[in-house]
């Protein structure tokens, strides 16, 4: 058996034509009686026969200005040499041929084939079609080319939530995005284009599903953003939708800080409590005290609860009763972060009361400040923080004998 294999330039590239052929060794048959048979060169008499993996090519539908390329595999499954004489196109103009050069007089051994290829561009948003003729010392074969442009492109559409609670998942609806003519959505891409400073939501649940949502941990405007892809290789331009994030809570105290590897806490204390004494603090150890006359609405929640760095931690309260709460911040455990800016906001629905920053090492306790109830006002506290030498669990103080 003889392996031989071809390789030629085709538009300043190297086509390689794989091309096989398949004999066995000239030369005599000696029969048993000893006298010379006839000449084996292969199967004497089986001519060359052409078979095409493609009669038809579709190439769809293509964005205008844009180009795909199919190959055609000619094969010779004959008992001889095939010769291809020639190729030509039909001159529609859409369609191109890259082959070898000196394709015509290319011999193909039995068994063995060649690629073509065949690249159509939509000029105009019409319907476009060709033939490619193959003519070889067998005949010629035909292989119908069509292909079709258009100007369609896919559309973004995004629904997002007029107005939002907080901390919460907000919906997000991208199923209303269309695809253009002829095609289907492959993808979807969500983005946050615009978050509040002290938000930690770096995504959306899942950028690329049409029905998403975005977890909207601090108060502010939230702003996002869709592009969608089709299975054209096209995309929309980007949608985008605005929203408000607000609390519903009269109270609402959200800490962040700026380091990871770092474990601050959020406390907030009634009736002169210290950090940690229960019933008087909302923490971490407590972070559902019945404080409230009205049932749950009085009554505070450790909302978000963060371990590993940055926050954000959030206690809030539905309906205020007491007097005056007071905001609290320690460094429970330094775990590698250091020197840490921690960040209040204190929130009454809507309305930003007051925003301040302070410095921690670990085991600093940080009293922010009071919020007074008959007036709705926060008040800072002149203190610094400081290294906290009471208890660091909750506990309840022994009564009085």
């Amino acid at each position: 058996m003889r392996m031989t294999n071809t390789t030629a330039l085709v538009g300043g590239l190297l086509l390689g034509l794989g091309v096989v052929a398949c004999s066995t060794t000239p030369g005599k048959e000696v029969d048993e009686t000893g006298d010379p048979g006839t000449v084996d060169e292969g199967v004497s008499g089986t001519p060359g026969a052409v078979e095409l993996d493609h009669t038809v090519i579709d190439f769809g539908v293509l964005p205008v200005g844009m180009s795909a390329s199919e190959v055609v595999t000619i094969s010779n499954d004959g008992g001889s040499t095939l010769t291809i004489d020639a190729l030509g196109l039909g001159g529609s103009g859409q369609f191109s041929l890259t082959s070898p050069e000196d394709v015509e007089g290319l011999e193909l051994p039995a068994g063995s084939s060649v690629e073509l290829t065949v690249t159509y561009t939509a000029d105009d948003e019409t319907a476009d079609t060709d033939t490619l003729d193959i003519v070889t010392s067998e005949g010629t074969s035909t292989v119908t080319l069509q292909g079709n442009g258009t100007l369609a492109v896919p559309v973004a559409d995004i629904v997002c939530p007029t107005e939002s609670d907080v901390p919460t998942a907000a919906p997000l609806d991208g199923r209303g995005s269309t695809p253009g003519a002829g095609a289907s959505i492959e993808d979807y891409m969500w983005t946050i284009v615009a978050a509040p400073p002290s938000s930690r939501t770096a995504d959306v649940t899942d950028p690329g599903r049409a029905q998403t949502s975005v977890f909207v941990d601090v108060p502010g405007t939230w702003t996002m953003s869709l592009e969608v892809e089709n299975d054209l290789g096209q995309t929309s331009a980007p949608a985008t939708c605005t929203f408000d994030a607000a609390s519903m809570a009269e109270l609402h105290v959200t800490l962040t800080w700026d380091t990871g590897n770092s474990d601050l806490d959020l406390h907030l204390t009634r009736d002169d409590a210290l950090p940690f004494e229960l019933p008087g603090d909302c923490t971490y150890c407590n972070p559902s005290p019945d404080w409230g006359s009205t049932g749950s609405d009085g009554n505070p929640t450790l909302a978000l609860d963060n371990r590993v760095g940055y926050g954000p931690e959030i206690i809030r309260i539905g309906v205020v009763e007491d007097d005056s709460y007071d905001v609290w911040v320690h460094y429970f455990d330094d775990k590698g972060g250091g020197l840490t800016e921690a960040t209040i906001q204190v929130w009454s629905g809507s309305d930003l009361l007051w925003e301040g920053t302070g410095e921690l090492s670990g085991r600093d306790m940080w009293n922010v400040g009071t919020y007074s109830v008959a007036d709705g006002s926060f008040t800072a506290s002149a203190a610094i923080p400081t290294r906290w030498e009471g208890n660091n669990s909750c506990y309840e103080p022994e009564e009085p004998e």
